[in-house]
């Protein structure tokens, strides 16, 4: 009877919580969007280079939003290869906050433009494996890093989003093309002809909404100026 009682009071209690709780903030409504994308780069030469971007913003006003993104790769790289370096791969890492600025906003469709300054991180590595003696195949053991850099970086870009699931905006989901140019400060003495300064593509799912009804808003951004 003890835990009867015991469960039935949990559950009240954690019925009560989730009845407070609600992702409406207090005073004016707030839009989030989270991006998950797949990006494409050239950084070396005649190789390109594919990875993850992921990025989350809020709106404090009706068209433009702070975010923060984080832009990861790995890429081999087997004209850097030596006796002692037998699976060299060049990481970068970028962390970057940005400002958009939402030009259009209808309910089905989106189109921004972003200034995202940041960091970056240029390491060349070396993936060391051993072999399992009972199967005699090969599995990756820990990665060594033969040389890093730091850069500073900036990019600007536009930002198209259709949408391809209506939730009531609890979120939406949208598909969307991203496009990129970074300019770089710093150059990695280990690669002189590698160039982090350029375009970069990107496709993925963004999430968008949880507070703002779109339709009550004007489309374009000129409406309102």
């Amino acid at each position: 009877m003890k835990q009867l009682v015991l469960v039935f009071c949990c559950c009240y209690y954690i019925n009560g919580i989730s009845q407070n709780f609600s992702l409406q903030p207090k005073g004016k409504p707030k839009e989030v969007a989270i991006d998950f994308h797949l990006t494409h780069n050239q950084f070396v030469p005649n190789q390109s280079t594919d990875g993850i971007q992921l990025e989350a913003r809020i709106y404090p006003k009706k068209w433009w939003a702070l975010g923060l993104g984080l832009t990861s790769s790995n890429t081999a790289m087997p004209s850097y290869k030596t006796p002692q370096i037998n699976h060299p791969s060049l990481y970068f890492l970028e962390l970057s906050s940005s400002v958009w600025l939402d030009f259009i906003q209808h309910p089905r469709f989106r189109f921004s433009g972003l200034l995202a300054p940041g960091l970056a991180a240029a390491n060349i590595q070396n993936k060391v494996f051993n072999t399992n003696p009972w199967t005699g195949r090969k599995y990756p053991e820990t990665v060594e890093i033969i040389s890093k850099n730091l850069l500073a970086t900036i990019s600007t870009g536009c930002v198209a989003s259709f949408r391809i699931y209506a939730n009531d905006h609890q979120p939406d989901i949208f598909i969307t093309s991203q496009w990129r140019h970074r300019k770089t400060w710093g150059q990695h003495a280990e690669l002189p002809n590698a160039s982090f300064s350029g375009s970069q593509w990107s496709i993925g799912i963004t999430l968008i909404g949880w507070d703002r009804d779109t339709k009550k808003f004007p489309t374009y951004l000129l409406t309102t100026l």
